[in-house]
């Protein structure tokens, strides 16, 4: 064999073994997924990592993975919308005192546990939009109201016209920033939540207060009251919040309200209203809209 053949052959001989070395680096010979949406341009390597073993790794938690690059974002996975410290602790000042699995049976589902939570889920992430975030802040919680939603009453004879999240609602007059196209992350952005502020942006961060308006001009409601005190043209209350656990009881037949099949409990409330707030003290010292939400009855029936 002449020399220039055998260097062919070796080059070829490189070139085999190059493919070779590629293709077991190429992920979609297994995993036919093409990252989509915020990453699609990323390699399977940018988040999984070059050690095949590491990537393969299923116990590897999401917010590990997603901490390699967005630190300071997973914040949001220890505030208040996660921890939920505060509903946690008057659960255990009460129900749990006589159920254990309270918040179990009935608190789960609307805590944040992943990015994936809000961000989607699989290889197409995307950035959260309002309708993301009241798949949570629905009902009667903060949330449904920025869009006109107003949770029906929970006999089954109101449970009717439009639907979101599988719970029907009243359609009201939508937040004006609604109206104008914002969403919700305009003013509670990524970097307030993970540092757990409640939003990112007041009132006067964009609005000056007009001195012609002549309730601008007393001092008083400038300092003492927010914004929304004379701006919110309605909101959700709700007034005896109650929840029944049934134990072998045929009692339950008696409720003529929505329920949930998979739970021993039975929720209503005594009274729902769609109306201008009551107005109250907030923790600022401010007089603000309230919102009377879950104050609690609890009955253990059996049968």
């Amino acid at each position: 064999m002449s020399p220039s053949c055998l260097i062919v052959s070796l080059v070829l001989l490189l070139i085999s073994f190059g493919s070779a070395g590629a293709a077991r680096q190429d992920c979609s010979g297994c995993h036919p997924v093409q990252p989509g949406g915020l990453h699609a341009e990323f390699s399977c390597t940018e988040c999984h990592g070059a050690d095949k073993d590491r990537a393969h790794d299923t116990g590897v938690e999401q917010e590990q993975l997603c901490g390699r690059c967005h630190r300071q974002e997973t914040g949001v996975l220890h505030g208040a919308m996660a921890t939920r410290s505060a509903e946690r602790d008057f659960i255990a000042r009460s129900f749990a005192r006589h159920d254990a699995d309270f918040a179990t049976a009935n608190c789960s589902s609307c805590h944040l546990s992943s990015c994936s939570d809000c961000h989607g889920s699989g290889h197409a992430l995307k950035r959260p939009d309002s309708e993301a975030c009241v798949r949570c802040h629905r009902g009667g919680f903060v949330g449904w109201d920025y869009l006109g939603r107003a949770p029906r009453e929970d006999s089954v004879r109101y449970q009717r016209g439009p639907q979101a999240e599988g719970e029907y609602y009243l359609q009201m007059r939508p937040d004006i920033h609604a109206e104008r196209g914002m969403e919700c992350a305009a003013c509670h952005d990524m970097a307030s939540l993970a540092a757990g502020r409640r939003s990112a942006k007041g009132c006067v961060d964009c609005h000056r207060p007009d001195p012609q308006v002549v309730e601008h001009g007393i001092a008083a409601h400038m300092e003492k009251m927010e914004c929304a005190a004379c701006h919110a043209a309605w909101s959700a209350q709700e007034y005896g919040t109650f929840y029944l656990k049934m134990i072998d009881s045929p009692a339950r037949e008696y409720f003529r309200v929505r329920q949930d099949a998979d739970s021993n409990y039975i929720k209503s409330a005594y009274l729902k209203l769609w109306e201008a707030p009551p107005l109250g003290l907030n923790a600022a010292g401010k007089v603000s809209p309230l919102r009377p939400w879950f104050l609690y009855y609890s009955e253990i029936v059996e049968g």
